[in-house]
């Protein structure tokens, strides 16, 4: 509503209350009003400048004040400030009750909530005079053009739902944390919450958006310095969000997830995936497809909306986080289903199946879940020999995981393969390295390695592009050296049987099919396999978000 609006509205609820409030007089700037009663409500206001908020206009309301309705119940007094900034009311009930104030003269404004009055004096914490905001609130499905209205509770803030309008502004709404944004109908006593915890900002506007879900949380990108220290823009990037109690209530939530939702800033919905959603124990792990993460940047926010109180059906889809038009062509969480299987999160749907001795089992890892191989166990991805995941000789692809090895021992321990004469990301026991390599025909290995280390989580990629070959740990490009190791040059027999590229095995995890001896001792997390050469940004980018302490994320209040 128009400044010109709140007065008239309070002129009209002051004259229709005049039976039920008690109001004395308003003496210019003498800081209180006198009433025959035994309890007193005492505070402050500061302008922005530090000074006091002399002649300013306080009404102290009900905390369940209906601007529209004014139940018999409701109480509004009015006063106003001293040279000193100082209100002062007496009332004779006790309850809650919310403080707002204006001062004409430079239209600031200030609110408090939760005043407690139970004692015979009161005395409110000082509040700081602000430009005030404006909420803009999606006007909720099924609402009445005719009745309709939405509401602060325990202000005089509210508006009327506009004819066919999809909005509702509230205007000249003292910065802050709004309580709630209510809705209901003249007609009706019953009203609704459309959402708790608004944030207003001085001379900005906050979206309502999604009014069927109550809650709502900002949640931040940092790519400076002091955060994912990324520079460049990094395009389609699936963000990592994991919740637990010390950022999200489950209890607000629906027990699967259901009703989760996330939108950017002009209220387009992202795609998302829910990898684990664990109520019981309050942690959850979730993928959110960002279409651009800014580089440099820490004021880029996206919103994550719950709260609903209906069924909702879930709106999560992998493949459309982990989109095979982007270049996604697997990706394994090891968020595996009940009979062991691992899911892969891309449209391919190359699922994994568990073989070996002891088969890799689904345990807490570094990303909700992970796979804990034996050294004698390993995961087949049926189906991939002749498929996407064949790469040409000097094509273009990225390959990788998580890892945290037992011990740096043994000839070679594979970590993701697609056949010795394809593709390896794999632990190399005689250099006790790291190595990426891709097999040139009747030529060997290229390879590209780093120094490993154990029982530590490590993130593990590498990137082939053209003939050009990188592996890079932790985010840091360690290796851009193609070393050629040659396939056996003096036995030329055995080159000329043994020594081209074959692209006939499927893709396996934690093992070589032609070499399954090479099992992988330890935890495998999220592996990923994508038709295109991750950047040095993306790298970057995935595993500052990822790791135990992720640096790109920050959780707001909106």
């Amino acid at each position: 509503m128009t400044q010109r609006t709140f007065i008239i509205m309070f002129i009209s609820l002051c004259i229709t209350l005049q039976f039920q409030c008690t109001r004395s007089p308003v003496s210019s700037g003498t800081g209180g009003t006198d009433f025959p009663n035994t309890r007193t409500v005492i505070g402050t206001l500061i302008s922005s400048d530090g000074t006091p908020s002399a002649h300013s206009e306080v009404l102290l309301l009900s905390s369940s004040f209906n601007a529209f309705t004014n139940t018999s119940h409701t109480k509004l007094l009015e006063d106003t400030t001293d040279d000193n900034g100082v209100y002062r009311f007496s009332i004779s009930d006790t309850g809650e009750y919310t403080i707002t104030a204006v001062q004409i003269e430079d239209r600031t404004r200030a609110i408090v909530y939760g005043v407690h009055v139970d004692t015979d004096t009161v005395f409110v914490d000082a509040a700081v005079m602000s430009k005030p905001g404006t909420i803009k609130v999606t006007v909720p499905e099924g609402s009445s053009s005719d009745n309709g209205y939405i509401y602060v509770p325990g202000t005089t803030i509210a508006a009327k739902v506009n004819g066919d309008s999809k909005y509702v502004f509230l205007d000249s709404v003292p910065v802050g944390a709004i309580s709630s944004i209510n809705y209901g109908e003249l007609n009706d006593t019953q009203v609704t919450v459309i959402r708790f915890d608004v944030p207003v900002t001085s001379e900005e506007v906050t979206i309502i958006l999604e009014p069927s879900l109550k809650h709502a949380k900002k949640i931040c990108f940092n790519t400076t310095a002091t955060g994912a220290d990324v520079a460049g823009n990094v395009i389609g990037f699936p963000v990592l969000i994991r919740l637990s109690s010390d950022n999200f209530d489950f209890l607000q939530a629906h027990k699967n997830g259901s009703d989760i939702r996330f939108t950017k800033n002009d209220g387009t919905s992202l795609s998302y995936e829910i990898e684990t959603w664990d109520s019981v124990n309050s942690k959850a792990v979730l993928w959110v497809k960002v279409d651009t993460i800014f580089g440099n940047n820490d004021n880029q926010c996206i919103t994550m909306y719950w709260g609903a109180s209906i069924p909702l059906t879930s709106e999560a889809s992998g493949s459309d986080v982990f989109d095979t038009a982007a270049g996604f062509q697997g990706v394994w969480h090891f968020n595996n289903t009940a009979d062991a299987t691992v899911k892969d999160a891309t449209a391919n749907r190359f699922e994994g199946t568990p073989r070996g001795k002891n088969i890799p089992a689904s345990i807490q890892g570094l990303i909700g879940s992970a796979g804990a191989f034996k050294g004698d166990g390993y995961i087949e991805m049926p189906g991939t020999a002749n498929s996407v995941l064949n790469f040409p000789e000097h094509g273009t692809y990225s390959l990788s995981a998580w890892v945290n090895i037992d011990s740096l021992v043994g000839e070679y321990q594979m970590i993701a393969s697609k056949g010795d004469k394809q593709y390896n990301l794999q632990f190399k026991g005689a250099t006790k390295n790291w190595q990426f390599t891709e097999f040139q025909d009747t030529v060997g290995w290229d390879e590209t390695a780093s120094a490993a280390s154990s029982k530590t989580w490590v993130n593990l990629v590498g990137v082939r592009s053209g003939e050009k070959q990188y592996l890079y740990v932790n985010g840091v490009c360690t290796d851009s050296t193609i070393y050629t190791h040659p396939h056996f040059p003096s036995d030329t027999t055995y080159a000329e049987k043994q020594g081209y590229r074959n692209t006939t095995y499927n893709f396996m995890i934690g093992t070589k099919v032609d070499y399954n001896t090479w099992f992988f001792n330890g935890l495998i997390d999220e592996v990923r396999i994508s038709s295109y050469a991750q950047s040095p940004d993306w790298i970057k980018l995935g595993y500052m978000n990822q790791r135990s302490d992720d640096m790109l994320v920050i959780f707001k209040n909106w």
